[in-house]
């Protein structure tokens, strides 16, 4: 097929790769605009765009695409030819003139078993709320948020991944199914969305990295896998800011390294965020909203420090029973 393509991420480069290696022609790629990295002084383009360069597609790059009438003239004459178009990814929403151009449409690659999960943040959200298996859904966009009919999905388990694991994973799953319903396009019959089983998830901001230790145990450690590698998951002590990396669920009533009997453990009354336990290798904080439950503590990173296993920072680092991790921003 001739294709435009829109997307930006890494996630949708892997898209475009397998576009272009399974033989279709890409007229045009729209991305976004080249960013500033580090304090200004280096400009970064997005990977679509890297990789586009390097098989001399053309790619336009507009700032606000709704209002930008050179780029959409730029469409229109990529779309004469392109019989339609694809999106992953992009970061902006088409306008209803641009949806329109393709003799096909547009179809976006999304990472969710739709109608769950509508939104900008798919993957973070099926992992903070264990809502597994995830899955790629391939629809059509309409101009309603990720309402359109779907031609074709996938399920995927969780597994444990974090964020940027299972994001790497779906980008696979998800050009290999973009090529394989774009073979067979012309004979599917897209299914209608049941929009009264619609959620939706938003923009995830660094703000919602902050640990809540009243939260359960197992609430902690799919918020710290669903926040790595942004906005990473953090708390504090003392007006300094730890980040947590890596937690496991430890049991309270047994002989694990935390048991209530032990003497190094958490007596009656620990409070959500305190420290019960301390070995050579780990630490062990009381959760839940009665500080009952404890999360072990496998990652972590202290203020201006690299990330490490507990074992290693607690070499360094000087972590005593009856401390307390209190969240407030950062």
């Amino acid at each position: 097929m001739n294709i435009v393509f829109m997307g930006t991420p890494d996630f949708a480069a892997v898209s475009l790769k397998k576009l272009i290696e399974s033989g279709h022609n890409i007229d045009l790629v729209v991305t976004q605009p080249d960013r500033r990295k580090n304090r200004g002084k280096k400009i970064i383009c997005s990977p679509v765009k890297e990789l586009a360069i390097a098989n001399e597609i053309p790619v336009i790059q507009p700032v606000k695409l709704r209002n930008d009438e050179e780029a959409k003239e730029k469409l229109r004459k990529a779309h004469e030819k392109a019989d339609i178009g694809i999106v992953v990814a992009y970061g902006q929403i088409l306008p209803k003139e641009v949806l329109e151009m393709p003799r096909k449409g547009y179809i976006n690659v999304h990472a969710s078993l739709l109608p769950k999960l509508r939104g900008a943040s798919p993957i973070q959200t099926a992992i903070l709320y264990g809502d597994d298996p995830t899955g790629i859904s391939i629809m059509k966009l309409e101009e309603e948020l990720d309402s359109g009919p779907v031609y074709s999905k996938v399920e995927v388990d969780i597994e444990g991944r974090t964020a940027g694991e299972l994001e790497s994973h779906l980008a696979e799953i998800g050009a290999e199914l973009l090529v394989k319903t774009l073979s067979e396009f012309d004979d599917i019959n897209p299914e209608v969305q049941n929009h009264s089983d619609a959620t939706f998830c938003g923009i995830i901001k660094k703000q919602d990295g902050h640990i809540d230790f009243s939260k359960s145990a197992a609430e902690i450690e799919r918020m710290c896998r669903a926040y790595d590698p942004w906005p990473g998951t953090f708390a504090n002590i003392d007006d300094k800011t730890y980040k947590f990396w890596k937690f496991e669920l430890a049991d309270a009533t047994k002989n694990s390294g935390c048991s209530l009997n032990s003497d190094n453990s958490s007596s009656d009354g620990a409070k959500p965020g305190e420290i019960v336990y301390v070995d050579d290798d780990s630490f062990v904080i009381a959760c839940g909203s009665d500080g009952v439950e404890r999360i072990r503590v496998l990652e972590i990173q202290a203020p201006g420090k690299r990330r490490m296993r507990t074992d290693e920072f607690l070499r360094g680092n000087k972590i005593i029973k009856g401390m307390r991790f209190d969240a407030k921003e950062a």
